[in-house]
């Protein structure tokens, strides 16, 4: 249902999503840079938006700094993920189909995470043990990393092996479309789930070769 090789910044798929940080297409690939405490995202927002079906991402992430790269699915405004029964208004959600942080144990781990009832409170959250054990340094080259999202589970997938399955309390079987984003955040101070700062390791960059997503068969 959508296929880029992001040999060129396609303005019918993407618009910025915030951040300040610099990115740009150089061989190929989307290069997010962040210096201290930058962010910077790129989004399908009113352009692209699929519930259900299988996202993958080819990526380099970064390498040293306390940077938060992320590949992600997000509700937008007013719509629903799992409809929250106690306010409605507050019935997105939010797949992180990964985020990484260099600093964690060597750049071996990463994480996925599913959120409902939207950011506010009564936010829920359900993560794959926090920080799946990838067993390589994920900063040193690029790998895939997939979601196929079923309407009673989510699978989570790096370069073809299933690393997690969800199919808690946070699964939806009618939700709206969700659009993607691309992301790398900054941090300027230490962080509790990320690790300790140092500014030396700035700038520090995350590179995306090609995004795919399908939906699902009949």
């Amino acid at each position: 249902t959508l296929e880029d090789d992001i040999n060129t910044l396609n303005t019918d798929i993407w618009s910025v999503f915030y951040g300040d940080g610099e990115y740009k297409i150089e061989d190929g690939s989307l290069i997010y840079t962040s210096q201290i405490g930058q962010t910077v995202g790129l989004s399908t927002k009113n352009k692209f938006e699929q519930a259900y079906g299988s996202f993958s991402a080819r990526i380099k992430m970064p390498e040293k700094a306390l940077v938060n790269g992320a590949f992600w699915l997000y509700s937008n405004t007013g719509k629903i993920y799992r409809r929250n029964p106690l306010n409605p208004s507050i019935s997105g959600g939010e797949i992180d189909i990964v985020e990484y942080f260099p600093t964690w144990t060597g750049g071996a781990k990463w994480s996925a995470t599913v959120h409902w009832y939207g950011s506010a409170a009564g936010h829920h959250r359900y993560s794959g043990n926090d920080q799946l054990n990838a067993g390589t340094d994920l900063g040193n080259d690029y790998h895939i990393y997939s979601a196929v999202w079923m309407k009673d589970a989510i699978y989570f997938y790096l370069d073809g092996k299933l690393y997690w399955i969800y199919n808690g309390e946070g699964i939806s079987d009618h939700s709206d479309g969700m659009q993607i984003i691309l992301s790398l955040h900054g941090n300027s101070e230490d962080s509790s789930w990320g690790g300790d700062f140092n500014a030396d390791d700035f700038p520090d960059s995350m590179k995306t070769d090609w995004l795919r997503v399908y939906g699902l068969s009949e």
